[in-house]
């Protein structure tokens, strides 16, 4: 199973949507998991919905740790701690959307924003 790596000091998560978890994931931000992306003509998306994305993308390999979204908040707390920012965020969750199929391989941000 292809997945992307997020490293975290001596940390690394195996990020992925499943299927079952870009419904679950739909369901909890109410709209396509690519609307996520809808606002950045605008601004940086949805920080809530980059919690959540993240959060169904961790749930693969790493339930037991991250069960609740207060768990994920506080990772993106130490995300950010380490010199990372949101932008960053959302370039990783755009290569998540790539390994799991949302979107194809070569799509860009900017070709993102436009579905």
């Amino acid at each position: 199973m292809y997945s992307v790596k997020l490293e975290l000091g001596a940390n690394s998560y195996d990020l992925r949507l499943t299927v079952s978890n870009t419904i679950k994931l739909q369901k909890a931000i109410n709209k396509s998991p690519i609307e996520v992306f809808s606002k950045l003509d605008n601004g940086l998306p949805d920080i809530a919905e980059l919690a959540q994305v993240l959060y169904y993308a961790l749930q693969p390999k790493h339930s037991d740790e991250f069960n609740n979204l207060g768990s994920v908040y506080a990772l993106l707390d130490r995300y950010i701690d380490e010199g990372n920012d949101i932008t960053k965020l959302v370039y990783l969750i755009l290569d998540v959307y790539k390994v799991s199929g949302i979107i194809p391989k070569e799509t860009d941000l900017k070709n993102a924003m436009k579905k």
